[in-house]
């Protein structure tokens, strides 16, 4: 696949393997305010896009209505994803 870029640091572009991403686990962690909310909305929009998802398709829309089905997300607010609760490590 590709690298996809999930923000900045320094002025240069922050980029994750996305092939490296779907064949191992992701740990993402930060203190409160750390930008991990924006991180994973970031890595959603981009793995739809490479997968050659809109993120307002309704392909996109049933797969993440299957993931909340399964419990691993959540609509706190209209047009708002977030993980559940149990994703968080503690």
């Amino acid at each position: 696949m590709s690298k996809i870029v999930i923000g900045e640091s320094s002025g240069k572009d922050v980029r994750i393997d996305l092939d490296v991403l779907l064949s191992t686990r992701l740990l993402l962690t930060a203190d409160s305010g750390g930008g991990k909310t924006f991180a994973l909305k970031r890595f959603v929009t981009e793995l739809a896009e490479a997968a050659g998802f809109s993120p307002n398709s309704g392909g996109f829309n049933n797969y993440l209505g299957h993931m909340r089905t399964l419990g691993f997300i959540d609509y706190p607010a209209p047009g708002k994803v977030r993980c559940s609760d149990w994703m968080y490590v503690a």
